[in-house]
């Protein structure tokens, strides 16, 4: 019996010291993270969400992998697929065009933890998979922009402006949306939508869905100006749709009329160019942030302080960038010096309510 005990004992111990090891791993070692970008590195967005994650991974220590779609549907498949075999510590998805799905599913079966980003699971998908902890022990938590804030945000902005200068009812407005089968796309225009009810005075006579892109815009507004010669208002859901709104109102001789409103989304370099000159009224954006700040999430939760105690799915605001503080920012952070934010002072620390996700900070002069 001694003999069996001293044996079993042994191996009680060891399992227990085992088990100690397991529970504290990750904490303090370096994770490693691939985020699957769905843009292209030569568009104003992703590349900024790129380089801020960059920065926020060298603060905290992580390592981190970026593979880029190029806005190819069928290579956001694949590429979610081909991270989640590739076996990181957390994978980060962004469900653009409802893609997601495939590199959820292979996650899935091999245990890798995935955050998403940006676009939720909607429709089917949510059903299918539900939300952050929920279904799947390995789907850990969401960052999401308030993009229906977002879209109400532009459209108020476009009715307080027009009423300001003295405009006359109804107030005839130009929608430019991208594809909505984008979350994203969707819930801005479905802020655009609480708008229109909150201001009756708005009035909805055109809307049309195009590709991401300056060029598709052009096209689609040019059409519509030939059926609606009067609009002045146009709320685009990106910059570079609502500088493809100015492109065509150039081509229909009407760029110059200052009656011309145009609102943008993404604080692109071209797009702030069009709000310093007067071009674009102004535009919301800061959420390429959330790259930045879904690290800090990882990071937290590698190290054992589970951002799920404060909420498994976080959500962050807008910010506006106009005449008035474009200059500003642009000062700071035109030249893309995201290392100068201090990613370490978002961490939750031990009684923080939350987290402090907010890309205002990027507009105060």
């Amino acid at each position: 019996m001694v003999r069996l005990w001293r044996a079993l004992g042994w191996r009680f111990l060891i399992g227990a010291l085992l088990c100690c090891l397991a529970s504290t791993a990750g904490a303090g070692e370096r994770p490693r993270v691939i985020f699957v970008n769905p843009g292209k590195p030569d568009e104003p967005f992703w590349p900024m969400l790129a380089a801020v994650m960059k920065a926020a991974a060298s603060q905290l220590d992580m390592s981190l992998d970026i593979e880029w779609a190029l806005r190819d549907r069928i290579a956001m498949v694949d590429l979610g697929v081909q991270a989640a075999r590739a076996r990181p510590d957390y994978l980060v998805l962004v469900n653009e065009q409802r893609s997601a799905w495939a590199g959820f599913e292979e996650a899935a079966k091999l245990g890798v933890k995935v955050l998403l980003l940006n676009n939720p699971f909607s429709g089917n998908d949510l059903a299918r998979f539900g939300g952050p902890r929920e279904r799947f022990a390995n789907y850990i938590g969401a960052l999401l922009p308030d993009s229906v804030a977002a879209g109400r945000t532009m459209a108020l902005a476009l009715a307080r402006a027009a009423i300001a200068r003295g405009d006359s009812d109804p107030l005839d407005l130009l929608a430019i949306n991208g594809l909505s089968a984008t979350p994203a796309a969707a819930d801005r225009f479905a802020g655009l939508q609480q708008a229109l009810a909150e201001e009756p005075r708005l009035r909805l006579v055109a809307h049309t869905e195009v590709e991401w892109s300056r060029a598709a815009a052009a096209d689609a507004v040019e059409g519509l100006l030939l059926r609606h010669k009067g609009l002045q208002l146009v709320w685009a859901a990106s910059d570079v749709m609502g500088l493809g709104a100015i492109d065509a109102a150039v081509r229909a001789g009407i760029a110059g009329d200052r009656r011309w409103l145009v609102t943008g989304l993404n604080w692109s370099p071209d797009g702030l160019a069009a709000i310093r000159d007067g071009r674009m009224l102004m535009a919301v954006g800061g959420h390429f942030m959330a790259g930045g700040f879904a690290l800090v999430m990882l990071r937290d939760y590698h190290d054992g302080r589970d951002f799920a105690e404060v909420g498994a799915t976080q959500h962050m605001p807008f910010a506006v960038l106009d005449r008035g503080n474009v200059d500003a920012y642009v000062a700071r952070y035109g030249g893309g010096n995201w290392g100068q934010i201090d990613f370490t002072a978002l961490r939750r620390r031990t009684g923080d309510p939350g987290y402090r996700f907010d890309p205002a900070v990027l507009t105060r002069r």
